[in-house]
């Protein structure tokens, strides 16, 4: 500021500190900011996922439906009829009898192309037989989930339960094979994600 022709050394110093405080704040804020959008772009580049999910009718006519993430979290539902017998506790389990799977924990989600997903879990399972109480277990499944496009009318799932890890043809405790008779779905949809 001028006092009588004199620039007061005072207003002069504070405008020159004023100006290099304000300089470091926009110095600040524009690090800030640039911080805040790498870390934001890495977090959404990381948290970018391939993913499936889907449900229906299964060719042989059990109910099911599923989500999937490549980092193994989801879970898999499936309400149908064993297919062979199985014992289960100690209890014979005759083919037939109505069970219902809950897979809560993926051991393998693997996406094999971008319209197909394996799916290996394990299964809280209940088998009921001649209408009695449950039988509670633990089983195991492997699907095969085959996405061919909208509306869904040709997608395809390949669902087997047993005993084993990883249940499948030949294995002595698979006791549900929904794949063999037939695999497209009677209805329903499945989604295949890749990131």
């Amino acid at each position: 500021m001028r006092r009588g022709g004199r620039v007061d050394a005072n207003a002069r110093q504070g405008v020159a500190r004023d100006g290099r405080i304000g300089m470091k704040r926009l110095l600040a804020c524009v690090l800030a900011v640039a911080a805040f959008s790498l870390a934001a772009a890495g977090t959404a580049m990381a948290g970018q996922q391939s993913m499936s999910s889907g449900g229906g009718q299964t060719h042989a006519g059990a109910a099911f439906g599923f989500n999937a993430k490549d980092d193994q979290t989801g879970d898999f539902n499936y309400v149908g009829n064993t297919t062979a017998d199985v014992t289960v506790n100690g209890v014979d389990i005759p083919a037939g009898s109505k069970f219902q799977g809950h897979c809560f924990e993926y051991m393998h989600v693997n996406f094999i192309s971008s319209t197909e997903v394996r799916l290996f879990a394990q299964c809280r399972a209940k088998y009921w037989v001649d209408g009695g109480p449950p039988i509670d277990g633990i089983a195991y499944i492997q699907a095969h989930m085959i996405d061919n496009g909208e509306p869904g009318t040709d997608d395809r799932a390949c669902i087997f339960f047993g005993l084993n890890p990883s249940p499948g043809t030949g294995d002595p405790g698979m006791f549900l094979d929904d794949c063999t008779m037939g695999t497209v779905l009677q209805s329903g949809n499945i989604q295949v994600k890749p990131a």
